[in-house]
């Protein structure tokens, strides 16, 4: 069956409510490693994953634009980050990076911080991808946000760098551990691609001390990555996440969360 006859932009909010409701959210994982002579892994991104009712998996790349259109992406990673606590407390040595959009930080922040903070145990194996960029106006809020669940010892990324708001002069007012380029950057056939991704990694390092360079598919994007200065790749050559997720359901934190809130009420 097309993903089109699952998924499009009249029904994404109902499909996506279906899919939380019955634990079809998951994710698989895709390592960012360092470019240092030991090669270490950094940590493990959550690539999201949806298993329909007929059992077809569905990639991030195939939904997270019909999220989007609809204005409930930041519900699809409010999920995804619950399955990430629930993993990160059953794996004590495992270190999950996972996205969150803009609406995360603004349309249910109290409930997103509320969550971090009864989860802080965890802070230093979990990563906030935040992607989407910040609006140089109106953007006080993500910032302080951002301060907040840093206080927490929660490490924040800046994702897709380079694309749409996600510019040197959105993120200079907020502090951040990592900055992630967008993978166009190193997937664009220019003549004057080294000068280019020698540009944008520079740029990343004004924010962050550590700089990824995503979407590394080919050892000559790995090699001009390096050549570029940047500290860590992510992409399939050293790592290709599963077609399957290796974890999905329904997050027993969001379940304790909604009962906990139901409580104090």
């Amino acid at each position: 069956m097309s993903v089109e006859r699952l998924i499009n932009y009249d029904n994404a909010a109902s499909f996506l409510d279906h899919a939380i409701r019955r634990g079809q959210i998951g994710f698989s994982k895709q390592n960012v490693i360092s470019l240092g002579s030991d090669n270490d892994i950094f940590y493990a991104e959550c690539i999201g994953r949806i298993i329909s009712t007929n059992n077809t998996v569905l990639t991030y790349e195939e939904f997270i634009m019909f999220f989007d259109m609809s204005g409930v992406s930041h519900e699809f990673y409010f999920n995804l980050l619950g399955l990430a606590i629930d993993w990160l407390q059953a794996n004590y040595k495992e270190v999950l990076g996972c996205k969150l959009s803009l609406g995360n930080l603004s349309q249910n922040c109290t409930q997103l911080y509320e969550l971090l903070y009864r989860k802080r145990s965890i802070s230093p194996r979990l990563i906030l991808e935040v992607t989407g960029g910040l609006p140089v106006v109106g953007s006080n809020s993500a910032i302080e946000f951002i301060k907040t669940v840093r206080a927490l010892g929660y490490r924040v990324a800046v994702d897709d760098f380079g694309a749409e708001y996600s510019t040197v002069q959105s993120w200079l007012p907020a502090a951040v551990d990592i900055v992630k380029l967008d993978a166009f950057f190193i997937q664009e056939r220019r003549y004057d691609i080294d000068k280019i991704l020698r540009h944008m990694v520079g740029l990343a390092t004004c924010i962050a001390p550590v700089v990824v360079v995503k979407g590394i598919e080919t050892s000559p994007q790995l090699d001009l990555a390096r050549r570029a200065g940047a500290t860590h790749v992510q992409g399939s050559l050293l790592s290709e996440p599963t077609l399957e997720p290796v974890f999905h359901g329904r997050a027993a934190c969001l379940r304790e969360a909604a009962a906990y809130s139901k409580w104090i009420m």
